[in-house]
């Protein structure tokens, strides 16, 4: 069928299709009809213009807006053209069925025209899970869509180009992989391998809320990370060493401020509190240092195992650090 035929044909059918439909019904008309009218009529012209992709996207959008049988049919057709083969034989069969259903002799006919021309030309992959691949749970998806497992080893039509398969069950690492399909009759198999056991799960993070974690599993970012919480640690040491001299400053001052100006009572609250704070400041920078320099000083140190977990607790009397190595 040649391009002037489609497009003498579909019109046909459009204009037919209103020319019977009731009066009531055209005065009911919406405004999504009327779009996807205009669009039916843009991809048309577009189609005969040469312009294959713009005008599938016209009629893509016009069957959104209004799924009736010219406009499925022409799509079939206008993917066909666009080298779609497995999405216009889709397509081709529902425009048939719909066909049937309403009597349309005319476009049953086409239809059959293009499936018949169509069918040889279609690309189809198998995918095969065999016994040893099956574990509980199997989700296989082609392009993000999931495969039932009644489609399991059967030969799909598919659309030429690259396709991306995902396989996933529980407590098993996922799979992926890639098949190109070839434009015209390619016939390709794609066989599932059994998945690998997922890796433990290393505890609830519920159990150290408030708690900071470090897991990695590359030994170089490990390492790295290691350093980092040394770096860290040193960096609150200075500060304890820091405050610690001014704590001991304030009391020193207090000290001469009680033997020189005090009498019978002494106005040194504000010394007191000043003494207090960097005492306060000398102990928790302390603690930090102390937590970050194990973190980072274990991270280091076991940089060479394959997998580590370190967590940092608040302890009664300061810090712990536990992990897995």
């Amino acid at each position: 069928m040649t391009t002037g035929r489609i497009r003498l044909w579909l019109c046909a059918g459009i204009t037919s299709a209103t020319l019977f439909a009731a009066p009531g019904a055209l005065a009911d008309a919406t405004t999504d009809k009327a779009m996807a009218e205009t669009l039916f009529r843009d991809g048309l012209k577009l189609f005969d213009e040469g312009k294959v992709p713009e005008a599938c996207r016209k009629l893509e959008a016009s069957l959104k807006l209004d799924r009736v049988g010219g406009t499925l049919l022409a799509l079939g057709i206008c993917h066909e053209e666009e080298g779609l083969t497995a999405t216009a034989w889709q397509e081709l069969l529902a425009a048939l069925s719909m066909a049937k259903a309403k009597g349309r002799a005319d476009r049953e006919k086409t239809a059959r025209e293009h499936l018949d021309a169509l069918e040889p030309k279609l690309s189809k992959l198998t995918i095969v899970v065999p016994p040893a691949a099956r574990a509980a749970g199997l989700e296989v998806r082609l392009d993000g869509t999931l495969v039932p497992e009644a489609g399991w080893g059967s030969a799909t039509p598919v659309d030429p180009g690259m396709h991306a398969i995902v396989v996933s069950a529980p407590g098993r690492k996922e799979w992926k992989a890639s098949v190109t399909i070839g434009k015209v009759a390619d016939k390709q198999t794609l066989e599932v391998i059994p998945l690998d056991p997922a890796p433990p799960s290393t505890g609830s993070p519920s159990k150290d809320l408030g708690a900071p974690v470090v897991t990695s599993n590359d030994t170089s970012g490990r390492r790295n990370l290691g350093w980092v919480g040394v770096g860290v640690g040193g960096a609150f040491a200075a500060a304890a060493v820091g405050s610690f001299l001014l704590a001991n400053k304030s009391t020193d001052d207090l000290k001469a401020y009680r033997n020189g100006n005090c009498r019978l009572t002494c106005d040194d609250g504000d010394r007191v509190a000043s003494v207090r704070r960097w005492e306060a400041m000398t102990w928790i920078s302390g603690g930090l240092s102390l937590a970050a320099l194990g973190v980072g000083v274990t991270l280091v140190v076991t940089s060479s195992s394959s997998s580590t977990t370190v967590a940092v607790r608040p302890a009664v009397n300061g810090f712990s650090v536990v992990g897995a190595f």
